[in-house]
């Protein structure tokens, strides 16, 4: 139905723009554009305000029929269900989807190199998301990274939670994130700050970075990261809404199912020496990406 497109199409555009009238979230498309370039990553899950514009119920149509073929589709459920009742379900429902078509084409992203970018709005804060290359979600050097990014700001208790918020209060909200995908992966940090604290808040970002650069981080630390991640993933096996998610994404990625177990195991194997050899290798101290957005004073920003 042409209607129900152009009415869709509406509610997208929405979506953008309720995103740009949010900071802590726009900061994010802001930096993957930086960081990933002309790459598809770059690209706004939501699409961009012309492209979605650009949309017609012919479009829509033939990219389905080009995308949407059985060997290109992976259905997972979890639950309170029976595995015949499912099959029988998606045969009914995905039966009569095309086989064929062959591999997508995807092209690896290239390296990124680093630099600064500011966008500048009016804001009270200054959002900002600094990244550097990481291991892919198919890297099993991805567990110490896993590890590495708990330390540096993945919960309340890490480096940059303690001592930019909670000890100086320079931030009401700052954290890390580790993002995997099929063949690249980021390792970043995001911050919202004032604009006369932001120097102050980039240059103990850029001393955490340094000192897991250089292995100032002990056993101690390492222990409750791990019990930190573990933990986490085993409450997330309570919600089947979890369980499904993981089957597609092991099967989507490995080709295989992954026993909870193994992965637990994986993140149990990782060394105070591996999360050094990662640190060393993705904070290597090259020049990161840094993507700021808000009343920024740049003749005030201290070198990373």
């Amino acid at each position: 139905d042409p209607e129900e497109v152009e009415r869709e199409k509406m509610v997208v555009l929405q979506e953008i723009k309720l995103t740009e009238d949010t900071p802590e979230e726009h900061i994010h498309d802001l930096f993957n554009r930086s960081f990933w370039g002309d790459h598809p990553l770059g690209v706004p899950i939501a699409g961009e305000e012309g492209t979605v514009k650009a949309f017609s119920r012919d479009k829509v149509l033939d990219f389905f029929a080009r995308h949407y073929r059985a060997p290109r589709m992976v259905v997972a459920a979890a639950g309170n269900l029976r595995h015949e009742e499912v099959v029988e379900v998606v045969e009914a429902c995905l039966g009569h989807l095309p086989e064929g078509g062959g591999e997508l084409q995807r092209r690896s992203p290239e390296r990124v190199e680093g630099g600064l970018k500011v966008f500048e709005k009016e804001l009270e804060q200054v959002h900002l998301c600094l990244g550097v290359r990481a291991p892919s979600h198919t890297d099993p050097r991805r567990f110490p990274v896993m590890v590495l990014n708990t330390l540096l700001g993945g919960n309340m208790s890490s480096r940059l939670f303690q001592e930019v918020r909670e000890k100086r209060g320079l931030t009401y909200s700052i954290y890390s994130f580790f993002n995997t995908y099929a063949d690249a992966g980021v390792l970043g940090v995001y911050a919202g700050t004032t604009p006369e604290e932001l120097p102050e808040v980039l240059e103990l970002i850029s001393k955490e970075l340094k000192e897991l650069r250089e292995g100032r981080l002990s056993e101690g630390e390492v222990a409750v990261a791990k019990e930190y991640l573990k933990g986490g993933m085993v409450l997330s096996l309570e919600n089947p809404e979890g369980r499904m998610a993981r089957l597609a994404k092991n099967e989507i990625y490995f080709g295989r199912y992954i026993p909870p177990e193994e992965t637990l195991r994986e993140i149990d194997g990782v060394s105070l020496e591996k999360i050094l050899e990662v640190g060393e290798e993705f904070l290597d101290g090259s020049r990161p990406c840094l993507v700021m957005l808000g009343e920024v004073q740049g003749g005030e920003l201290p070198p990373l």
